[in-house]
Formats: structure tokens, C-alpha cells, sequence
């Protein structure tokens, strides 16, 4: 089959899925390179037979990726980071941007999560832990 007007081809992953106690079927393609959901449509039972049978223009609800990374290749890294400890869970979420702002550069984002994780703990220090961050971006 021909296709027109394509700027260009990228693979992926197609899955078809009907979950219990829905009437719906979600159908989503998965990017190859960024892993990221490219698209995902909803079809009611009637309407996704009819689509498999071959009918075409069937109705349909669908919410597609804008976010720019389709096609781009997603990156991990892990650094350890120094973090001064904290009394408490809201000082810490205040304390990562200043942690990680050092090491989010060139589209690095870091996983502020980690710092929450105990398994993320590399040392603990009297003022000041460090912790195992992942950091990810798309290129």
C-alpha cells in the first residue's frame, strides 16, 4: 500500500485491547524510538467490528501525541547527587530543583521521585545525602 503525502515513516507497535466490565476497545501505536504512546483510539464493540470487517470511516475518539518526541530517541543516565537533608517531605520537594538544576542541562531532566525512594540512598551524611538520580531526554 502507498502512502501520501508521508513525511516520513517511524515504527512501532500497534496493541489492541478490551478491558473487563468495558464496553470499549482502546487501540494505541507505541513509538519505537521514544517509547512514548503515539496515538490512542477508543471504539465502541459495534464499531471496532465493523473496523476489522473492513468498513470504513468508522466513528471514532482519539487522542493523539503532540509532545514533540515521536521519532526521537529517548536517553537514560544516573548520577549521584547531593541533597541537604531535610526535616520533612515539603523542604525536600523545595531543596531538588536547586539539587538537580546543576545537571538538567543539554534536555536532562532528572527523576525527582529518586530522592523520595530509600533504594535511590547512596549515602547518608549528617547535613547532606546522596542519592542515586535518573535523568532522561529525547535527542
Amino acid at each position: 500500500m502507498q502512502r501520501r503525502h508521508a513525511v516520513r515513516t517511524l515504527k512501532g507497535s500497534l496493541s489492541i485491547a478490551k478491558f473487563m466490565n468495558q464496553d470499549e476497545v482502546q487501540i494505541t501505536v507505541t513509538d519505537e524510538s521514544s517509547t512514548c504512546q503515539a496515538i490512542s483510539v477508543s471504539l465502541d464493540l459495534l464499531s471496532f467490528a465493523k473496523a476489522l470487517m473492513g468498513q470504513g470511516c468508522i466513528p471514532c475518539s482519539y487522542d493523539p501525541n503532540e509532545s514533540g518526541v515521536l521519532g526521537k530517541k529517548r536517553e537514560f543516565k544516573t548520577l549521584e547527587v547531593s541533597i541537604p537533608n531535610c526535616p520533612n517531605r515539603m523542604a525536600l520537594r523545595l531543596k531538588m530543583k536547586d539539587a538537580l538544576q546543576p545537571h538538567e542541562v543539554d534536555g536532562w531532566k532528572g527523576e525527582r521521585g529518586d530522592f523520595e525512594n530509600h533504594h535511590h540512598l547512596v549515602k547518608y551524611g549528617e547535613k547532606i545525602s546522596i542519592y542515586r538520580v535518573g535523568f532522561s531526554r529525547f535527542v
